[in-house]
């Protein structure tokens, strides 16, 4: 039997009558065309542009670690075991490395390339997965679409050069997303079972690269899909009307006529809701495999957590600590009482959604609406799959106490497939040049001014290194937006829709590589590396202020570490949010005991603002070698503190030995 009825019909659904003419396998030209635009957007970045940041460099510098000591099961960072987040990310880059030489400037594995290559990878096969499933669902021109919008969106183009678990995640959670779809309207039971194995598979590699994240990103919103498809369809069908007099196979009586009422038509699609519960919660484990899928999805990641955390008598744990230790990265996170959580409104994911999609924000409202339009009726089923991955991903995020903006990116490729649909039906649509029109692109033209004046000035206040080069870059994409919207209006859509992408493809990719690494901030790190190199090669370089920077050690290889580990905070503070007051007292006393023993020299990283803070509230007393500025006002700069007023002298700025 099929997993799933009703099937739409023998072909992917379509969109409307101009679309719906059979339609013809893409040319092998476009196909190339379309595969090089999208290995571009994914690995030009990897070769160039600014710096790791601090969290991409946790990434790679544990895979050097990981390299250097043969020990693929326990990270560490900075010599410390680092198991909060699961080992794949390491596992990718510490393999990458193999394929590259070390790194010139430490001699050492694992380079800036090799720790961002596995996220260009993982972004090139989320595209070819949504260019997969958008022409399965869709039909094949949808596909070409929807590949050419996720190679030129923000998302991926900022994204794919980035060396932490967001890309290999957001591949994960597509890969699950496209198997379970195949598995729901496959019609050969032998290819329901592939793929709803290959679709436990993909969960479980998706935590194995970040933790319970795709529990929410995909089970949760795969879950209200499967017992509510049917009663939204009836109401999907409701606001916007069928496509046809005749109803899709195997509905039956089901589907509400057009003309019924509207508290009606709710009526009748709560009364199949309810209906249904039994009956799909059934199909979930004979049709879904529920339970034996459950036990292989657990095999990729409980082992790992059980050689770690260990199991009683059985299995002796690496690090006693470790439940604890995830409870407080996981648990305590997701309850808003990790200790960097900030109050955040439950909005706060709007901006971002936006901006991520740019520069195709224009398609998003009708992207968001398009399962309830008349015009999308044929498509009602794969549109409310799409949706519901979006909206239930962004509102689970968005009830999270704990907010980063990378958190929904496993959420915008539902997006993107419902902006392909609206995109593949607005530019196949003749268009008429009309006044309007025209006016349209006038008022574009005096946005886009605004926006470079504007970009002229804060640039000119704030980087002024590289604001030329990037008002010629600004200007340019301007012009070339301009000339899309221009060559749209005079009848030639396909050409505008290919000239806006490569517009914003040679527009990132600029600024990535001329201006990058000028906006990298990596002037602290180095600094401090300076700082640290003119201290004794054995000296004990402890971070009083938070965990090390990573950037320091993976980049000049000065070894530091945290005063307090990790460890030691998870066994002792069990909230930390709670207890801050208690964490930064046990900091200081720490420091103070520390700075007092002069029996061995010690060297403090502290932030000036609370080193300054400690010392007229705790009466904190060292000798400060060093400061590094920071931007951001004096009290965020670093300051080097000792025990030993005779360490060698270092750079200074604002303070003194001995204060």
């Amino acid at each position: 039997m099929p997993i799933t009825a009703p099937t739409v019909t023998t072909r992917p659904a379509t969109l409307d009558r101009a679309a719906d003419r059979p339609q013809q396998p893409p040319a092998k030209g476009l196909v190339a065309a379309v595969c090089v635009l999208a290995a571009f957007a994914s690995l030009a970045g990897v070769f160039g542009g600014p710096a790791l940041g601090d969290h991409e460099a946790i990434v790679a510098q544990t895979s050097r670690e990981m390299r250097l000591s043969g020990d693929w099961v326990l990270p560490t960072f900075m010599g410390q075991p680092w198991f909060r987040k699961p080992p794949l990310p390491y596992w990718l880059v510490a393999g990458t490395s193999y394929l590259f030489p070390n790194d010139p400037q430490t001699g050492l594995p694992v380079t800036p390339v090799s720790a961002r290559l596995p996220s260009g990878l993982a972004a090139l096969g989320t595209i070819l997965l949504l260019w997969k499933l958008a022409s399965a669902m869709f039909g094949p021109r949808a596909g070409i679409v929807t590949a050419v919008i996720a190679s030129s969106t923000i998302l991926f183009l900022l994204y794919a050069p980035n060396a932490t678990a967001e890309m290999p995640l957001t591949f994960c959670c597509v890969w699950a997303y496209l198997h379970f779809w195949y598995a729901v309207t496959a019609k050969q039971p032998g290819r329901q079972r592939l793929h709803m194995l290959l679709f436990y598979v993909a969960l479980g590699m998706g935590m194995l690269a970040k933790g319970p994240a795709p529990v929410a990103m995909v089970g949760l919103p795969l879950a209200i899909w499967w017992y509510t498809h049917r009663p939204l369809r009836i109401l999907a069908r409701r606001l916007g009307g069928r496509a046809s007099s005749s109803p899709e196979a195997g509905e039956g009586p089901s589907c509400p006529p057009s003309g019924l009422p509207r508290t009606s038509a709710f009526k009748l699609a709560f009364a199949g809701f309810l209906r249904g519960l039994w009956p799909r919660t059934r199909e979930s484990f004979t049709k879904l495999w529920l339970i034996p899928g459950l036990f292989l999805f657990a095999l990729f990641f409980v082992p790992w957590m059980l050689v770690i955390a260990g199991l009683g008598d059985i299995l002796p744990a690496r690090v006693p600590h470790a439940w604890a230790e995830w409870n407080w990265q996981y648990v305590q996170r997701a309850q808003g009482d990790y200790l960097d959580s900030k109050d955040r409104p439950v909005w706060y994911y709007l901006p971002y959604v936006a901006g991520f999609i740019a520069p195709w924000i224009f398609l998003l409202p009708e992207g968001l609406a398009a399962p309830w339009l008349k015009r999308y009726a044929r498509c009602h089923r794969p549109l409310l799959y799409c949706g519901l991955w979006m909206v239930v991903a962004v509102l689970v995020m968005s009830l999270e106490s704990f907010k980063k903006p990378y958190y929904i990116l496993p959420a915008l490729p539902g997006l993107i497939l419902l902006m392909g649909v609206v995109a593949n039906r607005f530019y196949s649509q003749p268009v008429q040049p009309r006044k309007w029109r025209w006016g349209a692109w006038a008022a574009a033209a005096l946005g886009f001014t605004a926006a470079v004046i504007a970009g002229v000035i804060l640039l000119n206040r704030d980087f002024p290194d590289v604001a030329g080069r990037l008002t010629i870059i600004m200007v340019l994409a301007a012009v070339l937006m301009l000339v899309a919207g221009a060559i749209h209006i005079q009848g030639r859509p396909w050409v505008a829709f290919g000239t806006m992408a490569v517009a914003t493809l040679v527009t990132f990719q600029s600024i990535w590589h001329t201006s990058g690494p000028a906006l990298d901030n990596m002037a602290p790190a180095e600094g401090m590396a300076k700082a640290l190199a003119k201290l004794p090669a054995d000296a004990e370089v402890l971070w009083a202020d938070g965990r090390p920077d990573a950037r320091v050690d993976f980049y000049f290889n000065r070894r530091t570490a945290a005063m307090i580990p990790p460890s030691e905070i998870v066994t002792r503070i069990l909230d930390r949010k709670a207890a801050k007051q208690d964490l930064q007292l046990m900091a200081v006393s720490r420091a103070i005991d520390l700075l007092k023993d002069t029996s061995r020299p010690i060297y403090l990283i502290w932030e000036r603002g609370n080193y300054e803070r400690a010392r007229s509230l705790a009466g904190l007393r060292g000798h400060v070698l060093a400061e590094i500025p920071r931007g951001g006002g004096t009290k965020k700069n670093w300051v080097v503190v000792t025990n030993c007023p005779s360490s060698p002298s270092t750079q200074q700025t604002g303070s003194q030995p001995g204060e």
